[in-house]
């Protein structure tokens, strides 16, 4: 397992590096490459590097309904503890240094994202993709479990939606500022794995580590009251361990499974990453429920919830509680 993990550290790290070329040769040629045409090679890159433990399901636009404000769905884990990341992936123009569309819409994709992932307990963030060296400050380079890593990480970088939502002005808009409170995707496999851990609790940790810094330390910024704890779920930046799944998320399995769908499908991609083969661990997750009344149904309910995020994005819980 420590391995594993120390591959796939590895691989975000050098996916990092690749970034930062890839949008200074876009800035440079005055050419521009698209935030999707860099997600579609991520993912193809993360699939060759580790082909058994990753397996991503791609929908056409044909299939694909643009309802959800994600790109990306990433559920990570195995057999008792999954962590899932819904992810808005953002661009930066090196040219003006800036991340523009972040209120695209006029902020209804940031709504959306917000409610798709309240609505199936996900974890909201968006990924930037950048060139950062160390002549930009960043608050989160000074937090003692980031202090150590090289600027060009932030490349690849992953932040919760609350930081940018006041981002509204073009000087605002600056990586700068952008990334003041995001982290390097690599810090979220950066741990000591043994064969009894859970990846997803590890995961969780590692961001729930630097949670509170960012959090007061925005506050601050705003000269907001200081906070160590929420009673409820803030879901434009949750905790991270509070949305552990002992199983794999219904809707990442039934969006993995079947062969088709009744209606458009909320998302571009669907990954899974585990410490087993991704397809074993897929097959033994749907084990566990199918044949269940709750999975029968699952389809009908899944159908008539992305009809009601179409419908003025009002939101309903399955009658279960479960996602």
């Amino acid at each position: 397992m420590a391995s594993q993990i120390k591959t796939i550290l590895d691989t975000f790290q050098q996916q990092a590096l690749i970034i930062a070329e890839e949008v200074y040769k876009a800035g440079y040629t005055g050419l521009g490459i698209q935030e999707e045409t860099i997600t579609d090679s991520l993912l193809n890159r993360i699939q060759y590097e580790h082909k058994e433990n990753f397996a991503t399901r791609k929908f056409t636009r044909k299939e694909e309904g643009n309802i959800s404000g994600a790109d990306w769905l990433w559920c990570i884990g195995e057999p008792g503890a999954w962590i899932t990341f819904a992810i808005q992936a953002k661009i930066a123009n090196m040219n003006t240094g800036r991340v523009n569309f972040l209120h695209y819409h006029h902020g209804d994709q940031y709504s959306l994202l917000i409610n798709f992932a309240k609505q199936f307990h996900f974890i909201p963030k968006y990924t930037i993709y950048s060139m950062v060296d160390d002549e930009i400050e960043l608050f989160s380079r000074s937090v003692p479990e980031l202090s150590n890593k090289p600027a060009k990480l932030w490349s690849l970088a992953a932040i919760s939606p609350i930081y940018i939502k006041q981002l509204l002005s073009p000087k605002e808009k600056h990586i700068s500022n952008v990334l003041q409170f995001a982290v390097p995707w690599d810090y979220v496999f950066c741990e000591e794995i043994t064969e009894s851990t859970r990846i997803a609790r590890v995961i969780a940790g590692n961001l729930e580590s630097v949670y509170w810094a960012f959090e007061n330390e925005h506050r601050r910024r705003h000269r907001q009251k200081l906070k160590y704890g929420f009673k409820q779920i803030n879901w434009e930046n949750p905790q991270p361990l509070r949305l552990v799944s002992e199983s794999m998320p219904l809707p990442v399995l039934y969006l993995m499974t079947q062969k088709r769908f009744a209606h458009k499908v909320p998302i571009s991609n669907v990954s899974v990453f585990s410490k087993s083969p991704a397809l074993e661990t897929i097959k033994i997750e749907l084990a566990k429920i199918e044949g269940s009344k709750v999975w029968r149904n699952f389809p009908l309910l899944f159908e008539r919830k992305i009809e009601k995020m179409q419908d003025h994005n009002r939101f309903y819980m399955l009658p279960d509680g479960r996602w």
